[in-house]
């Protein structure tokens, strides 16, 4: 039988109110020989001490929050405030390595299970005991926090695909099947071939036939690495939600144009995420700015290699069984690719000097100062005088409704 946490809870909860109910039972036992007290009084000593020596065998902190979690009902966030821990997630591993582990082990012990079920669970090193797991709080804010940016497009591909970092960094917009057709089907998709990242000079020429591009530095090239885009043995597709492919057709334009605003030569290698010279983006670019973001803004240190889990975990949603990605995109994503618009100045079709950076974390700048593209809005009023004023729109318009 697999027992439940909120089980396990009740039956050590049982030993709190054991106590209570024993001073009971001795006042009565005074003046009564009641065997049902007897027995009671009997039973509630049994659990109590069961429970109580159990938790002697435990480390003062392991003591703590199990008293704090069941007999005083402290939520977790609490419990890790109060001793001292970093987050709530380390608690419940610590709580869940206590329950699995030493109660189960003690049980057994006590011959109230004939074998320990929990003998072969695998508790996770104490290197991941202070872990920030990612939340639906902290992806939001920090999807908000960095609208508008390089980081943002980079963070929904992270997160909305299968794709890893050094394949995303590698993409070309020839790679990527996200037009108006595949969309309409639900079929937009990367073909995944190549990867970016820095590789020893000494591998690359062994390996020169698989090297696509090497993109030298223009100072201190005696290094002993470069970053190159080399070809993978096997392609695959992978799928892209139709909302994070309507981001990277608003992304693409904006992409297209940084050659108008390059303070050196451009080179244009058609990569999807690239820097402003239009050479190729790795990936310590983007944890910088990730990791900028969250301490200027005092966001949980969660990693974004925790990010692919989070987004494949499986929850139940109106009876359906899908992935927080899944989910996300069904009912909390917010379309912020508008905002990739910040800065560019429609009239000549350049950016201005007031441009506010590719990376840049738009709460640093000032959006009333910046001249943002504003969408037509609808005039209502002449809307309805052409309603009126045509009989058959009129008409057609009525009969829909009455359907």
């Amino acid at each position: 039988m697999i027992y439940q946490y909120e089980e396990i809870e009740l039956t050590l909860k049982l030993s709190y109110f054991a106590k209570i109910h024993l001073g009971e039972l001795e006042r009565i036992l005074q003046t009564s020989n009641d065997k049902k007290y007897t027995d009671d009084y009997i039973y509630y000593s049994h659990i109590i001490n069961i429970v109580d020596s159990w938790l002697k065998s435990l480390f003062p902190d392991e003591q703590e929050i199990i008293i704090l979690r069941i007999l005083k009902n402290q939520t977790y966030n609490h419990i890790a405030f109060q001793i001292g821990y970093l987050n709530h997630s380390s608690v419940i591993r610590k709580y869940k390595g206590i329950i699995n582990n030493k109660l189960f082990k003690y049980a057994t012990d006590m011959n109230l299970y004939d074998v320990n079920p929990m003998q072969y669970y695998k508790v996770q090193n104490d290197s991941n005991r202070y872990l920030v797991e990612w939340d639906f709080d902290t992806l939001n804010t920090i999807f908000e926090l960095c609208k508008g940016t390089r980081l943002h497009m980079f963070l929904h591909c992270f997160f909305g695909t299968d794709l890893k970092m050094n394949e995303i960094l590698a993409l070309k917009w020839d790679d990527l099947y996200i037009g108006h057709k595949n969309i309409k089907k639900n079929n937009c998709y990367a073909v995944v071939n190549k990867k970016l990242k820095r590789k020893k000079i000494s591998y690359i020429n062994e390996h020169r036939e698989n090297i696509i591009k090497q993109f030298d530095p223009k100072i201190n090239d005696e290094g002993s690495t470069r970053l190159v885009i080399y070809k993978i043995e096997n392609s695959k597709k992978i799928h892209i939600p139709i909302n994070v492919a309507k981001m990277l057709i608003k992304w693409k334009k904006v992409e297209g144009r940084k050659y108008q605003i390059s303070y050196e030569e451009y080179e244009n290698n058609d990569l999807v995420f690239s820097l402003l010279n239009g050479k190729a983006c790795e990936d310590r670019i983007i944890n910088k700015e990730f990791d900028k973001l969250k301490y200027e803004n005092n966001l949980p240190d969660v990693k974004m290699s925790r990010l692919e889990f989070f987004s494949k975990e499986r929850i139940i949603y109106k009876e359906e069984v899908m992935t927080i990605r899944d989910f996300y995109y069904r009912t909390l994503f917010y379309d912020y690719s508008e905002y990739f618009e910040i800065g560019y100045i429609k009239s000549g079709l350049s950016y201005n000097n007031n441009i506010i950076p590719i990376g840049t974390n738009y709460r640093s700048v000032n959006l009333k100062d910046i001249n943002v593209p504003k969408k037509k809005e609808i005039d209502l009023s002449k809307m309805i005088s052409l309603i009126k004023n045509n009989s058959s729109l009129s008409n057609e318009l009525t009969s829909i409704l009455k359907e």
